[in-house]
């Protein structure tokens, strides 16, 4: 959601966002910033019970080169340091959205994406409003094609079985998150009781991170 705010499509995640904040504000919660929990804090602490909602992290796939892009949640707020031609690896829900929002800010953008459909990940009515957006837009879209190097200015994938390349002057990874298990995994036996919560268990849509948030404060 920390993202929403770049991106003007994405209003309602936003507002959702400054919900959650004024709620918490007008809440008796302690809120502690700038601290990496830590099993260690949680034992010490006298916790009765921890629930675990620590997110998920890019996923960096084996493409040779791949150090030479950035991944799509760093490009959010840095739409300045892209170039003007700008390549996507992945046209996921998250690799769309900053697709749309890239071509709103005026870039040229190519998305690469192995499947047949784009936004398969999105839910029924973000999808459908997604693909709308993209037929509208000046996105170009490489279903069928799987990026097998990236150069500083350039991407090869394979087209439906036909090697091929773009030029771009930026190139953004968006293949997808990975649920950070081992670490969510650290704080069980921290207290009595523990749950996990969102994107720990595994990277999905909002809404099932905050159905998860509220079912483990219902069972404490």
């Amino acid at each position: 959601m920390k993202y929403a705010d770049h991106v003007s499509f994405k209003y309602p995640h936003a507002r959702y966002m400054k919900f959650l904040i004024d709620q918490i504000a007008k809440s008796a919660i302690n809120v502690k910033l700038n601290t990496r929990a830590t099993p260690e804090i949680i034992k010490s602490g006298g916790y009765d019970a921890v629930i675990s909602a620590i997110g998920s992290e890019p996923i960096i796939p084996p493409i040779p080169g791949a150090e030479h892009a950035i991944h799509a949640i760093d490009a959010h707020g840095e739409e300045n340091k892209l170039g003007q031609n700008v390549v996507i690896i992945g046209g996921g829900q998250v690799g769309i959205e900053l697709a749309l929002h890239l071509d709103m800010e005026g870039k040229k953008v190519t998305v690469i994406e192995m499947q047949r459909e784009i936004a398969p990940d999105a839910s029924p009515t973000q999808r459908g409003e997604l693909i709308a957006r993209v037929r509208d837009s000046g996105i170009k879209v490489m279903n069928y094609a799987v990026c097998t190097s990236i150069e500083p200015k350039k991407a090869s994938f394979d087209h439906d079985g036909v090697p091929k390349s773009v030029d771009a002057d930026s190139i953004v990874l968006a293949v997808g998150m990975k649920p950070k298990i081992a670490e969510s995994d650290s704080f069980i036996g921290a207290a009595a009781s523990f749950a996990a919560a969102g994107d720990c268990n595994k990277p999905r849509i909002l809404e099932w991170a905050t159905k998860e948030g509220y079912y483990a404060a219902a069972t404490l």
